[in-house]
Order: C-alpha cells, then sequence, then structure tokens
C-alpha cells in the first residue's frame, strides 16, 4: 500500500521515478500487490484543502470507471487543477456522471484512508506500508529511495516465498 498526496511534490516524485520501477521489478512481475491510497487528515478536512478534493476526485473516478484511474492520476499529478472538468475531458468521462458521484458518494474508503493515516502514525509521503500476511508489516515514510524500498521488498517477499 501507498500513500501520496497529489499536491506534493515527494509524492509527484515517487510517482514518476519511483513507481515506474517499483511497476516493473515487481508488481508487473506479481511479486507484490500496490494499492494506492490517499494521504488525508481530519485537519485538511476542517480546512476544506485541495489534496482533499483530489482525494474525491480520485474516489469518484474509481466508483465511475476504475479502468481511467491511473490515467487521471496521471494528469492530476501533472497538471494539478483546481478544477477536475479538463481532465475528465480528455479521459472521457462525463462531467454529469462524475458531479452526481460527488453529490451522492458517502466517501467511505476515504474515511478508511484518513483512520489508516492516523492509525499507522504516517506524517510523511510519501509512506510505503508492507505486509506480509497480516505480520512482519513495515512503514517507509518519505519513501523517495527505491534502493531501500525494493531491499523492503525482497526482504518481505522472501518470508512468503515469492
Amino acid at each position: 500500500v501507498v500513500y501520496l498526496n497529489p499536491g506534493s511534490s515527494a509524492s509527484r516524485d515517487f510517482h514518476e521515478n519511483i513507481f515506474p520501477q517499483l511497476k516493473n521489478d515487481f508488481i508487473d512481475t506479481g511479486i507484490v500487490s500496490f494499492y494506492p491510497k490517499n494521504f488525508v487528515t481530519e485537519d485538511e478536512i476542517e480546512k476544506d484543502s485541495l489534496n482533499i478534493a483530489y482525494a474525491l476526485w480520485l474516489e469518484c473516478i474509481n466508483d465511475i470507471k476504475p479502468e481511467k484511474y491511473w490515467e487521471f492520476y496521471d494528469n492530476l499529478f501533472k497538471t494539478q487543477p483546481d478544477n477536475p472538468s479538463l481532465i475528465l475531458k480528455d479521459i472521457g468521462i462525463s462531467g454529469d456522471d462524475f458531479d452526481y458521484c460527488m453529490r451522492n458518494s458517502r466517501f467511505a474508503h476515504l474515511k478508511e484512508d484518513i483512520k489508516e493515516v492516523e492509525d499507522f502514525g504516517i506524517n510523511i509521503v510519501p509512506a510505503v506500508y508492507i505486509g506480509v500476511n497480516g505480520k512482519d508489516n513495515a512503514i517507509i515514510q518519505g519513501a523517495g529511495d527505491y534502493a531501500q524500498l525494493r531491499r523492503a521488498l525482497l526482504f518481505a517477499s522472501a518470508k512468503v516465498g515469492a
């Protein structure tokens, strides 16, 4: 699991420079499963931050057209918009569908992400949570070094015989 904040330059660096290597070496080969999560906090909800907006947009994209999630995510990292309309148009998602989702969703996943961030004590992004069968878990905060992440994943995968 990786916790990212699309508004963070460190998360953007992870997405552009580390994720492609991670995908090539571990995800595409089936060694690890990858789950993106939003790095959001209760404080950001109170401040109505742009990060909360990004997290909510991502939840809706995943609900409307999950196969477009990564394309939307890429565009979000690259453009950092105040409004998602141009990205929606570029990836072929109806603004009406998106608006309906934004008005009617309960965003349970976002609440789960907030709880996990708080429970795990994550305060730096990107943060990578590595779990092996529910035990021997590790969290790497500020995961900006592929070599460190690679070592941790190889160690974890050796435990399960991957």
